[in-house]
């Protein structure tokens, strides 16, 4: 990391943790609902919006243009970030699962809590919330659901560039696996073959839970598409009934490379071939 990128960071750190002291202290101030009032009213809350994706597609930049919104709390990965726990939704996701419900409204009631007390919509870009999805529509009966897609090309190229499935990564500790479900051959596939399973998995998961809830709550949106046309922000904001950043701010924002990968590992013809025959989805988003 080049020094001029530790200095930005190190400001924006101190921005942030300075926003968030006026924040708590917003918020301390609220007494316009009563203690047994709060609970509900967050979870019938409509401005509330997650973000479902495979990560690496885009979500980084999402978080970074809804942060300049005034009228949103953008998170990108708040804590817990459930590494592990998204996991083992995946393995035994249901609907009805009391437990897993539990478990994600004790790791973000808090954070959307503050964001109603603010009067701000919350938005939330983490991938480790996807397999969440259920337990989140219902929790939240008013939330709204972006689906955030990357060509399969492009993102398994990315993940291998960073070295996922290599076992030398403790996030692999939160990355599902054919072993877990439906691939019997899965210690015999090879890196690109697991990336490109994730992929088609992720996105297989989120298409079928978009068939469970009303259009109205759902918005699909292509990365490529993102991060080429400003109109597609505007989209976004009108979706979320949110009043539009202006448009010069937009295009700034999109021209500026958001965690850009370095080092880049190219892809065979073969390899290319391989992430086709592994992710059928993309009939549904990506036509040949």
């Amino acid at each position: 990391m080049k020094i001029i990128d530790i200095v930005y960071e190190w400001i924006d750190s101190n921005r942030e943790f300075l926003k968030e002291l006026k924040q708590r202290q917003i918020v301390s101030q609220q007494a316009k609902y009563g203690p047994g009032e709060v609970y509900e009213k967050v979870h019938d809350n409509n401005k509330v919006c997650f973000v479902l994706s495979t990560g690496r597609s885009g979500t980084k930049l999402l978080t970074k243009i809804f942060g300049d919104h005034q009228n949103v709390l953008a998170l990108h990965q708040p804590i817990p970030e459930l590494i592990h726990f998204n996991k083992l939704a995946y393995q035994g996701f249901d609907s009805n699962d009391s437990e897993l419900k539990s478990m994600i409204d004790i790791a973000r009631y808090e954070y959307v809590r503050k964001a109603f007390l603010l009067n701000k919509h919350y938005v939330e870009t983490n991938s480790g919330i996807t397999f969440f999805a259920y337990q989140l529509a219902s929790l939240y009966p008013n939330a709204k659901f972006i689906h955030l897609i990357r060509e399969p090309v492009a993102f398994v190229q990315s993940g291998c560039s960073r070295g996922w499935y290599d076992n030398d990564s403790g996030f692999d500790e939160g990355r599902i696996q054919g072993s877990d479900g439906n691939r019997a051959d899965w210690n015999d596939m090879s890196q690109v073959g697991k990336i490109a399973w994730l992929w088609n998995e992720t996105n297989s998961f989120i298409h079928k839970f978009k068939e469970s809830i009303p259009a109205s709550r759902i918005m699909t949106v292509k990365s490529e598409e993102l991060f080429g046309d400003s109109k597609v922000m505007g989209a976004i904001f009108k979706f979320l009934s949110l009043a539009p950043l202006e448009g010069q701010h937009v295009e700034n924002l999109l021209s500026k490379k958001v965690n850009k990968q370095m080092n880049k590992t190219a892809l065979t013809k073969a390899q290319v071939e391989e992430v086709q025959a592994n992710t059928p989805i993309k009939e549904n988003y990506y036509k040949s």
